[in-house]
């Protein structure tokens, strides 16, 4: 059985009701995926699939970021995203959190007392207690959970 994640918390950069208005028109099965680092740590990119391949390049996942040299939206391939591991925690509410780093650390919960850094390099996760862990990869525009095989680093606050 596929695990599937409800209720996943994200941060994206931009609004999604507002690129669903500018996309749907040309792909109706356009989904927000999540937001994250490709291959480069300290920048984010928010990820979209569509069912029918975008033209002329022929991928299903792009991605929208902030060319911070010059100060504008852009668009770049996210294929990439379906060979990356993604490191969820839960928190108390059943909520599920990701880091959208590559390596650094990302996510704190405060009300919780957990976190989660990096993700698709290396996993640490920590709290007291330490949080329900799972890893999940992109498939057709969601996350479904795979088997880790990678190091997990855990760290008991001292909150």
């Amino acid at each position: 059985m596929t695990t599937k994640p409800e209720g996943i918390n994200h941060s994206p950069i931009f609004e999604i009701t507002e690129v669903y208005k500018k996309f749907r028109e040309e792909y109706p099965s356009l989904l927000y995926v999540c937001t994250t680092e490709l291959e480069e740590d300290d920048y984010p990119v928010d990820v979209y699939w569509t069912k029918n391949p975008q033209k002329p390049y022929g991928n299903h996942y792009f991605g929208l970021f902030v060319d911070f040299k010059e100060k504008k939206p852009k668009i770049c391939n996210a294929d990439s995203i379906t060979e990356k591991e993604f490191g969820f925690i839960k928190d108390k509410y059943g909520g599920w959190h990701y880091s959208r780093s590559v390596s650094h650390h990302n996510y704190v919960n405060e009300d919780d007392n957990i976190f989660i850094s990096g993700g698709r390099k290396e996993v640490k996760i920590g709290g007291d207690p330490i949080p329900q862990f799972h890893i999940f990869k992109v498939e057709d525009g969601s996350f479904v959970e795979v088997e880790h095989r990678g190091e997990v680093k855990y760290e008991k606050s001292d909150k």
